[in-house]
């Protein structure tokens, strides 16, 4: 117990010191850049149904082999064309009442992911056609107090917070 006193004792002196401070100061620092964007991503997808497996399958690779072609043919590197997802999903075959039959339906689903470096499609702006406007949400809509008799409204605590509105717009350009 007599080590307590002692290192209380020693903080209260270091604590006094000799009379200076550490002179200090922080700063918390925050940047950004913007800069036109230089690469795309496109996802495309391919989904094929069909009532026999292999088939199906046979024929979703068939077509996203096609789209995967078309894509390097315009000049995509084959390394910037990736296979992101591929499923093989059923879901049951119904009678005309409405029960489940030992049939099924496949689908085969492939999608590719392809990244363009090259965002200048040999168009320009012209000029803008159309703009629309979307807001989001719905504000609240007061509804009548359905109780015995209201209160006062000087009763009711209440308190302003804030409000966020977010606009959307989506412009069409024409093209030259």
């Amino acid at each position: 117990m007599t080590l307590l006193p002692i290192a209380l004792a020693l903080g209260a002196c270091s604590a006094l010191g000799l009379g200076q401070t550490e002179r200090t100061i922080a700063v918390t620092g925050e940047g950004s850049v913007v800069i036109p964007p230089d690469t795309v991503v496109v996802t495309l997808g391919v989904q094929t149904r069909g009532t026999e497996v292999g088939l199906t399958v046979a024929a979703n690779n068939e077509t996203a082999e096609r789209v995967m072609q078309a894509v390097t043919q315009l000049g995509v590197a084959p390394e910037d064309v990736q296979t992101t997802y591929f499923s093989i999903s059923t879901q049951p075959r119904y009678d005309e009442f409405g029960n489940v039959t030992e049939d099924v339906t496949y689908f085969v689903d492939n999608t590719v992911t392809i990244t363009l470096h090259e965002t200048e499609s040999g168009v320009t702006l012209g000029q803008i056609l159309t703009v629309a406007e979307s807001t989001g949400g719905v504000s609240p809509v007061p509804l009548p107090y359905a109780g015995e008799s209201a209160p006062a409204a000087s009763d009711v605590p209440t308190a302003p917070g804030t409000l966020e509105y977010a606009v959307q717009l989506s412009v069409t350009y024409g093209i030259r």
